[in-house]
């Protein structure tokens, strides 16, 4: 074996040791109308179903459904309001809706792996000061599991002094805060944030680094490092969670999760051309 030869073999070896592939899962992506499924009105407590069961929204509080005929928006109106969204029964953990939202396999993501949740056109409709609105995955509770239901990672919308804060974690003042210099306003159909998006990033060590977006900025308004999820309740499997805390009534137009797990050992579109270009050259090589 020339040393051209070695050198394209140990290339191709170093492509499927080191390569990774990606895809996407999209847990979620409900827009609360008509088309889905959706009604005006509350199912406090209880369950609203659109046409894939997998992936049903859970109630409690006020948590309502408003013009699901148009834009679709879904909150609470009227005080406290939460929901797990994506879970196809959260009473049982032998059936989840995938088996990514496993809580085992959520903390046991490959490093780059990424989970991302979004929410777009959040709306402040009362003005409570240092009241926050959670997003991102639940810590579930199969005993009562949207009643003892709280967030396990992700972010909030808050309003302090009147103006907007994204804070790392949810539930009042995190250790990490970020203002966004928007103020709230509660005039109807007055839409603070077009989008809040939060991306986890895992180490692979199962913590994750967070990065929060707003507005479609490419810049992240507020990060963390080294977040471990917070999954201490009786159930084995999370979801999406939305939480509109106490008096501080706020809704949301989409709710969007989707979990990109990364796999080791395969290579890249990008990878498998070069490859492809390295056994040709050797074809090419050895024919000379």
């Amino acid at each position: 074996m020339n040393r051209f030869s070695l050198s394209v073999i140990v290339a191709i070896a170093l492509f499927l040791t080191l390569g990774q592939i990606s895809h996407a899962d999209v847990i979620v992506n409900l827009d609360f109308t008509a088309a889905e499924g959706f009604a005006d009105g509350g199912p406090a407590p209880g369950i609203i179903n659109y046409n894939n069961t997998d992936m049903n929204v859970f109630g409690q509080g006020t948590t309502y459904v408003e013009d699901s005929a148009g834009a679709g928006f879904f909150g609470a109106n009227a005080g406290f309001g939460r929901a797990l969204l994506g879970d196809d029964d959260p009473n049982n953990d032998s059936q989840p809706s995938s088996s990514l939202l496993k809580e085992a396999n959520i903390l046991g993501l490959a490093a780059g792996s990424t989970i991302i949740a979004r929410v777009t056109n959040f709306d402040f409709v009362t003005n409570t000061d240092n009241r926050g609105n959670p997003i991102g995955l639940v810590d579930g509770d199969t005993s009562n599991p949207v009643g003892n239901s709280s967030l396990a990672i992700g972010g909030e919308v808050r309003n302090q002094g009147g103006n907007v804060f994204i804070d790392n974690g949810g539930f009042g003042n995190s250790p990490a805060s970020a203002p966004t210099g928007i103020a709230v306003d509660t005039t109807p159909g007055a839409i603070e944030l077009s989008e809040y998006e939060i991306v986890l990033t895992s180490t692979g060590s199962g913590t994750f680094d967070i990065d929060h977006f707003i507005n479609g900025s490419a810049t992240p308004i507020l990060s963390e490092t080294g977040i471990a999820p917070v999954f201490g309740k009786p159930a084995a499997e999370t979801a999406g969670f939305f939480q509109s805390a106490g008096a501080q009534n706020a809704r949301i137009d989409s709710f969007f999760l989707e979990i990109n797990p990364v796999i080791a050992g395969i290579p890249e579109p990008g990878s498998l051309s070069v490859l492809g270009l390295l056994g040709l050259a050797l074809v090419a090589r050895r024919r000379a």
